[in-house]
């Protein structure tokens, strides 16, 4: 519709006819159907724009909804994640007690940190201290929750090869001497 609009300007409408130039010459019948066409033909090109603008109007306000749910929901993830790096460092044992906190009062700052998570873990530690690992020290309470370091690696052992019998002797010859990859 945008060649449409190129070939045939809109003051071509109100450009005078032949017939105001000239009020003796009547219009023949071939320019009164061009005219009627043009007509017609800029009705469709201003309804075909008229559409268009429609439809981008929609899609923009699409988009819009899709960001700002997206926005919402990113949010959310970010604040459940900060929370949870809240809970872990004040020492919780399950971090599905989370869910019985209410995070409607978070929120998530300029900087990025959430606003009021240290806050709903102090209130969380007050109400349900046996949730957390040193209320459960306190008190005697045997925990799964605490890690425990990994054992140290066992130092090689030194192997004498004139005291070793020939097959394990060939057996770890082959090994050190088999291509690595």
């Amino acid at each position: 519709m945008s060649d449409l609009q190129n070939e045939i300007p809109d003051d071509a409408v109100d450009a005078p006819t032949p017939d105001a130039v000239d009020p003796s010459r009547e219009s023949t019948e071939y320019e009164k159907r061009l005219r009627r066409d043009l007509v017609r033909v800029r009705e469709q090109a201003r309804a075909a724009q008229s559409d268009r603008d429609a439809g981008v109007a929609a899609a923009n306000r699409d988009r819009d909804e899709a960001i700002a749910s997206l926005r919402t929901d990113l949010t959310e993830r970010i604040i459940r994640s900060e929370l949870k790096a809240h809970a872990i460092r004040a020492g919780i044992v399950d971090l599905d007690a989370l869910r019985l906190a209410d995070t409607a009062t978070l929120s998530l700052g300029d900087n990025g940190d959430v606003v009021g998570a240290e806050a709903l873990i102090d209130g969380l530690r007050l109400q349900k201290p046996y949730l957390f690992v040193d209320s459960q020290a306190r008190s005697g309470v045997a925990t799964t929750a605490q890690t425990l370091r990994a054992p140290a690696p066992a130092l090689p052992t030194e192997m004498d090869a004139r005291t070793l019998p020939r097959e394990a002797w060939l057996a770890e010859r082959n090994r050190l001497l088999a291509p690595r990859g």
